[in-house]
């Protein structure tokens, strides 16, 4: 029993020494390298540097992811001299508020560019299918990802640059973490860690409360008993 409440007690100090959730990022490293190059290729072939923004506020805790044809975590600027067709960008923001609060969850993109007409790519990626409730969902990395990859093939479009094959994804490489908001409840998110502890608690009671009355069953004295009385009858002769 002893060793139970050792491990209770252990439980018990790992659940209030949690650290405080990280920020979440739509896209895993895994992903983010794998689009980098797939946009290094288009590069290579047209000129045209392309990369990626996202901003991201879950719950108020805001973070941001930058990639381009250079590089994962590589922030593409537009009109650096490198890219000599030009360039473009997707350019994400997706905000995730709390259950309690009156506002909903939003997401937006557009593409930027310094050479092109940012309007018909931004339309082109929206005929393709792409709306902003696929940047809310729990495909959020994928639409990302099959964004920015269609971007190489609708400026070869508009400009007449040669064409890059880009074929969607269903799934990207490294499907691990999604925004704490998506999906899911709030409440378990908010009071996770509350909710953890009352558990630990209520269970490290009723423990304690088994092993006392265990315990007073040991201890507690023998009942006393009364000697039995005999009578004796004699017989008269």
């Amino acid at each position: 029993m002893r060793r139970a409440l050792v491990a209770l007690l252990c439980a018990l100090a790992s659940v209030l020494a949690l650290p405080a959730a990280a920020h979440a990022l739509l896209l895993e490293p895994a992903d983010a390298t794998e689009l980098a190059n797939d946009l290094a290729d288009a590069f290579e072939a047209q000129g045209v540097c392309y990369g990626w923004e996202i901003r991201l506020s879950d719950q108020g805790s805001p973070s941001q992811q930058v990639g381009s044809s250079f590089g994962p975590d590589q922030p593409l600027e537009l009109g650096d001299a490198r890219c000599t067709k030009g360039s473009v960008k997707l350019d994400v923001d997706v905000t995730y508020t709390s259950e309690s609060s009156e506002s909903e969850d939003s997401a937006t993109f557009v593409v930027l560019t310094d050479r092109y007409d940012e309007v018909a790519l931004t339309d082109g990626l929206r005929a393709l299918g792409f709306g902003d409730g696929d940047l809310l969902g729990g495909d959020d990395d994928t639409a990302v990802v099959n964004m920015a990859g269609a971007l190489p093939a609708l400026v070869a479009d508009q400009a007449g640059l040669p064409y890059v094959p880009f074929e969607p994804t269903t799934q990207p490489a490294a499907q691990q973490g999604t925004p704490t908001n998506s999906p899911g409840s709030d409440f378990l998110r908010e009071n996770g860690t509350t909710l953890g502890l009352g558990l630990v608690l209520l269970v490290g009671g009723v423990a304690w409360f088994f092993w006392a009355r265990r315990k007073e069953r040991r201890t507690a004295p023998p009942p006393r008993t009364t000697p039995a009385t005999t009578s004796t009858t004699q017989t008269e002769r």
